[in-house]
């Protein structure tokens, strides 16, 4: 394609265009590279909603649940978009819908998935993705590492933009929500939850849909009898009953009606992770991010190896084995290279690595197996086949391959016995029926793109520095000072922490100050964190710049607001004690040894009802000379002299805090998380 890609092979094909697997001549990068066909490319909204929601999807920056988009582009007058090439199992499974045909998941499995995917969903609504429109198993690929990486968000607003029905009644019509019949753009992310109720429902009856479509016709309106029986089956039908402790979630997200489903898929995961911790006593912590991560680099090495090119794809492997040494798939994938290589004895050694690491993992028997009988050891490679069907008796490849070594050893009844196996599995992989509206491809609602920031709107907003125009006060705590702004360089808009102007003086203090607030921007992202941006010191004043996290109406933006408000029920108050402990987790990791001041003002609950913990160490920056603070019961925070700044919150103190007065004993024991999680079940302290 042009002098940028080389085509490795076609990976997909779908109405508005073509995935292919191509290697980056410049780079040496391996992508999934989707393209838009030849009969769109004349027509200008096409083109022009393809770039924008292309954007809309590169946008959404990194995350481990995400299909990740790179950038978009054109070559000769084609329009491109280069993602993530999600690599496929030892089995060639790649996607949700392959493993509903051929291996369907437990409910163990079900519901990691299922949480996966709503951690990936709400990170993508909260970052622009109204509605992604098009959920169903075939866009919910599965890696290598066997974690769920959604995808096809970059062609919403293409298949609504292209769609030739006049009411906008487009999508796929089997997992749509009865709302999206009549107009696919009033879809929001409760229709979202619809699509993946039906989901649901399929991995809980391994792979069967609550309203399946009829048998297909060939009359002429055949397209349009079966899109309309599918709209009646939506909006009058009641699901199948479901034998499956997944029953009643699948129920809610199933409703006719938007206002009776869940709300996002904050909510939606809650009942998950509780039902997950009842079945298993699992709690499913969000991955901890590094800069390139295990699983990354290699899904980077299988793309190379699927190039022709070993040695950089053993290169990727050996990174990734040092940042995740215990991973069974990546020494297989591994051996597997070495193998192709020539090094039989080393990649014999990977094999049997990834094999002691996980005594279920097939794959490494069956990779031994084949590395053997390439070399003629028949016998070996025979014993290593059958250690790979007593683990996984479902694949066909496999099969094949006992079959092939048996033919070859003259045991032609047991070899037939093996070839007849692997066709039965292969043939009761029926593709499930595409199903288009009539007359019409299938098509989804156009992801909204992000609002733009609030541009300055009166002019005697006051300035800090040349940049941040500030519009009011977010709050004030003992040592400083929360502004709104607005920040002309960047177009955004974020939260500014400052000290106040009595202990600017205090060199202690804006030492400590500094040096906490840098500890808290180190933290790598985290979903239920408040992100620190930067430090930053403008006329002599230091400023913490934070993300900004609106919350969902006026007024409720902090635990603190909703308890005086709108007290949670207990299935919320746990749903928002996990993520905080799962932010607090993270954050010990991250360095943060005791976040001094816990207490329901500096948890923060956004738009999308979920948790973001602020206020990291910052309540440390008081002065050494400071004498202890005094409590005054009538006031929410501790009262400091004029020369110091408040330590924390004694309400929320434990016995070893009141014991240590001001200083922590640097131990997560010593937080408050107990005292909000039961003011949070009764209302009151």
């Amino acid at each position: 394609m042009g002098d940028k890609f080389r085509v490795v092979e076609q990976l997909g094909e779908g109405v508005f265009g073509r995935v292919y697997l191509v290697d980056a001549l410049s780079t040496g990068s391996v992508y999934a590279l989707k393209t838009i066909r030849d009969e769109l490319l004349p027509d200008p909204r096409a083109r022009e909603v393809f770039r924008r929601d292309a954007q809309i999807w590169v946008t959404l920056e990194r995350h481990p649940w995400l299909a990740r988009a790179f950038h978009a582009g054109e070559i000769e007058g084609r329009l491109f978009l280069a993602m993530e090439y999600v690599a496929p199992d030892e089995e060639g499974l790649r996607s949700l819908e392959d493993r509903l045909r051929r291996s369907p998941p437990d409910l163990a499995q079900s519901l990691r998935w299922a949480v996966q995917f709503c951690q990936g969903m709400e990170h993508a609504c909260a970052r622009g993705a109204r509605c992604h429109g098009n959920i169903k198993p075939a866009n919910i690929l599965i890696g290598q590492d066997h974690a769920v990486r959604i995808s096809d968000f970059g062609t919403a607003g293409l298949r609504l933009a292209t769609a030739r029905a006049g009411d906008g009644t487009v999508g796929t019509p089997t997992h749509m929500a009865p709302e999206q019949f009549g107009n696919s753009a009033r879809g929001d992310e409760r229709s979202d939850v619809y699509g993946f109720g039906i989901v649901l429902f399929e991995m809980a009856s391994k792979g069967q849909l609550p309203f399946p479509p009829p048998a297909p016709s060939e009359e002429a309106d055949g397209a349009l009898r079966t899109w309309r029986e599918l709209q009646r089956l939506h909006r009058d039908a009641p699901p199948p009953r479901l034998d499956s402790p997944l029953a009643p979630i699948v129920a809610r997200c199933l409703e006719k009606t938007p206002d009776r489903r869940y709300p996002g898929f904050a909510d939606l995961r809650g009942d998950l992770e509780a039902l997950l911790l009842h079945q298993t006593e699992e709690v499913l912590r969000p991955p901890r991010r590094t800069e390139t991560e295990a699983w990354e680099l290699s899904n980077k090495g299988r793309g190379l190896m699927a190039l022709g090119r070993p040695e950089p794809a053993l290169a990727c492997y050996e990174r990734a084995l040092a940042m995740n040494p215990l991973a069974a798939a990546i020494h297989n994938n591994k051996g597997n290279t070495l193998d192709a290589l020539g090094r039989l004895e080393d990649a014999l050694r990977s094999f049997e690595r990834a094999a002691e690491l996980d005594p279920k993992y097939a794959a490494p028997w069956a990779s031994k197996g084949r590395a053997l009988a390439a070399r003629g050891r028949d016998q070996e490679a025979l014993e290593c086949f059958e250690r790979a069907l007593a683990r996984n008796p479902r694949s066909a490849d496999t099969w094949n391959q006992r079959g092939t070594v048996l033919a070859r050893m003259g045991r032609e009844d047991a070899a037939r016995s093996a070839f007849e196996k692997a066709e039965g599995l292969v043939g009761n992989q029926a593709p499930a029926p595409a199903i288009a509206a009539p007359g019409v491809p299938a098509v989804v609602p156009a992801a909204s793109p992000p609002p733009p920031p609030p541009p300055p709107s009166r002019p005697e907003h006051a300035f800090i520095g040349p940049r941040y125009e500030v519009y009011h006060v977010l709050g004030e705590a003992g040592f400083g000072t929360v502004y709104l702004a607005y920040d002309h360089a960047t177009k955004g808009v974020y939260a500014l922490k400052a000290l106040r102007d009595e202990y600017l003086a205090d060199r202690q203090a804006r030492e400590t100050f500094g040096r906490e607030a840098r500890t808290w921007v180190k933290l790598e992202r985290h979903p239920y964190l408040v992100r620190a941006c930067f430090v930053e010191e403008i006329a002599s004043r230091l400023y913490l710049v934070m993300e900004y996290v609106a919350p969902e109406e006026p007024g409720l933006g902090s635990l603190e607001a909703y308890l005086g408000r709108r007290p949670p029920n207990l299935a919320q108050s746990l749903r928002w004690g996990i993520q905080l402990c799962h932010g607090m987790e993270h954050a010990s990791a991250g360095g943060i040894l005791c976040h001094r001041d816990l207490k329901p003002a500096n948890i923060l609950i956004g738009a999308d009802r979920a948790v973001r913990v602020s206020d990291f160490g910052l309540a440390g920056s008081t002065p050494s000379s400071a004498p202890p603070p005094t409590w005054h019961p009538s006031s929410s925070r501790a009262r400091t002299p004029a020369t110091s700044a408040a330590t924390s919150t004694p309400s929320g103190w434990s016995s070893s805090r009141w014991r240590a007065a001001a200083a922590c004993p640097f131990s997560p024991r010593s937080g408050s998380t107990t005292r909000s999680a039961a003011r949070g079940a009764s209302g009151r302290r």
